[in-house]
């Protein structure tokens, strides 16, 4: 199993892999500088297709510090897209 780092796939990368190379369970992308929008679920998307081991059931997450476009938020509820800004990954107090 392989859990963080980037899983290279030519000529894209997924940046958090879980579960390869047997049967990936999560893909995923992390933006840090800029707003998340339907771009990038295509580059996820494009990215997870050339990893070995996913399948239909593999999960995609996009994390962001920038937020996410409404028309992303829209796609993710439907499709079950994980979405993770800085505030869901950082713990603020007890």
């Amino acid at each position: 199993m392989r859990v963080g780092g980037a899983l290279q796939s030519v000529p894209r990368e997924a940046d958090i892999v879980v579960g390869a190379p047997v049967a990936v369970s999560l893909a995923g992308e992390a933006k840090w500088s800029d707003t998340v929008g339907l771009g990038d679920l295509a580059q996820l998307r494009a990215a997870t297709a050339a990893v070995p081991g996913t399948r239909e059931g593999t999960r995609l997450a996009l994390f962001s510090r920038g937020g996410f476009t409404d028309e992303l938020r829209a796609v993710a509820e439907r499709e079950r897209i994980l979405l993770l800004a800085a505030d869901d990954l950082v713990a603020t107090g007890p």
